[in-house]
């Protein structure tokens, strides 16, 4: 999203901290973990450096917002990752996990959940698996354990349904109305999908692709309620062994736990949108809402932020109409605008 003087971040932690490793190696003390936080975002500066600088100067922002005391919204929960919020302070707000459109629940799959064993959940969203047809043999193998079942949504590029007393293959799913049934996630890690399966109280086995979902898999992993190992090609074994051992009692007790502690979506979206009006309110001298919505509710900025449908209502867009950042004339411009595209995961 474009933003003046407040960012929404990303899905997961982006910024140095002693708290989350960068990478496994950096697990030891919090002298590596800030190291490896450094050398990365050093790494990360120079890969992305003149997309930033040409962003920068379309929008007129003649320094990086990290540099302008600019409010970084963190657009998941505080709870997986005790201790980053108190370190980074008011200036980076946790609003929660946004919840971003989902396909609607679909009642045959429900029903056919219900209609036996709990099933797993395996899944791994817009990945490109290598070999689908190889999974979802491994998949069936697995299923032929005594109590185990199986839902899996396939995406796009594998998306033959199918089904069998065992094993169920779908397009898509609501994670809302489908993951509560289920007693395990195996999936890649996204943020969307780990946050979904965390509210649902759900222990996961993190297969990471890439990016954040290594970062999401270890964080899982430390908190005894997940497990996580990179995806090559997990075998009926391999992942027979992963379900059973986050099936055990006391991983699902922690995930319950931890789903208790985690932001309810309708307050993560009110607090993303309060970030964001406060953040301009505090840097400009006066905010105005195209008079279609009437006042500046949370409600209105809300849809704005998270991409939730208007309705009846037009879609709300957030102007300052005071002088441009740093002091430098310009007419009236958009500095909050909504959200590009669903977040990943």
């Amino acid at each position: 999203m474009r933003a003046g003087l407040c960012a929404l971040s990303d899905g997961s932690p982006v910024r140095g901290n002693s708290v989350v490793p960068l990478v496994d190696v950096a697990a030891g003390s919090v002298h590596q973990r800030r190291a490896a936080w450094r050398a990365g975002e050093a790494v990360r500066w120079g890969l992305t450096r003149a997309e930033e600088n040409r962003h920068r100067a379309e929008l007129d922002l003649p320094r990086r917002l990290c540099d302008r005391g600019t409010t970084e919204a963190q657009a998941y929960d505080p709870a997986p990752v005790p201790g980053v919020a108190a370190e980074w302070g008011t200036g980076r707000p946790f609003a929660g996990s946004l919840d971003f459109a989902t396909p609607a629940p679909d009642s045959v799959v429900e029903s056919w959940s219900d209609g036996g064993s709990a099933p797993v959940y395996v899944g791994f969203g817009s990945m490109p698996v290598p070999d689908p047809a190889a999974l979802l043999s491994d998949v069936a193998a697995m299923c032929r354990a005594p109590g185990v079942r199986a839902l899996v949504p396939a995406g796009l590029r594998e998306a033959v349904e199918s089904r069998d007393e065992r094993r169920r293959t779908v397009r898509s799913v609501d994670h809302k109305a489908v993951l509560p049934r289920c007693p395990v996630a195996v999936h890649h890690g996204g943020s969307g999908t780990t946050a979904a399966a965390v509210r649902a109280g759900v222990p996961s086995v993190v297969c990471p692709f890439s990016g954040d979902q290594q970062t999401w898999g270890g964080i899982l992993t430390r908190l005894r309620v997940g497990t996580c190992a990179r995806f090559t090609r997990p075998d009926a074994t391999a992942l027979r062994g992963s379900v059973a051992g986050m099936l055990a009692p006391d991983a699902r007790q922690r995930a319950r736990v931890l789903a208790e502690r985690m932001i309810p979506v309708e307050r993560a979206v009110s607090t993303a949108a309060d970030s964001l009006l406060a953040a301009v309110r505090d840097h400009h001298d006066a905010v105005s809402i195209p008079q279609e919505t009437s006042s500046a509710s949370t409600s209105s900025a809300s849809r704005a932020v998270s991409g939730m449908p208007a309705g009846s209502s037009p879609q709300t867009e957030i102007v300052v109409r005071s002088p441009a950042v740093d002091s430098q004339p310009s007419t009236p411009r958009p500095i909050v605008a909504t959200s590009s595209g669903p977040m990943p995961g």
